[in-house]
């Protein structure tokens, strides 16, 4: 009988260059996915799209403080400023991953650990 060879894991890849410094940041978060296991190569795709909404978010933060939340129109009337909807939609993306991932605690409790088996039901 011959041994079957099992590859190595590989360290966790570093985040794609594209990603600004709180994309870097969340990218990194996933190292210690990465070494449970939890993450693995076929998620680094949706953990790329995690740490793109984490980037988006905080560029919408930083126009919103520059320019406030609201504006007057031309009418007089007070209107939301576009940031204000992309934050939200990455917001949106960030809680989806964030559950998927089990980085929120309440996910967490509903995931069933790698290491438990599944019970068969006598009948």
């Amino acid at each position: 009988m011959t041994a079957k060879s099992i590859p190595i894991r590989q360290g966790f890849p570093s985040a794609p260059k594209h990603l600004k410094e709180p994309g870097k940041q969340a990218w990194d978060g996933g190292q210690s996915l990465w070494v449970d296991g939890t993450l693995q190569q076929r998620d680094l795709i949706n953990w790329t799209l995690f740490a793109e909404a984490v980037d988006e978010k905080a560029h919408c933060e930083s126009i919103l403080k520059k320019h406030g939340e609201y504006s007057v129109a031309l009418n007089g009337c007070y209107v939301q400023h576009p940031a204000l909807k992309r934050r939200q939609q990455a917001e949106a993306v960030i809680r989806k991953y964030s559950v998927a991932f089990g980085l929120i605690p309440d996910a967490r409790k509903k995931r069933p650990a790698v290491q438990q088996g599944v019970t068969s039901r006598k009948r």
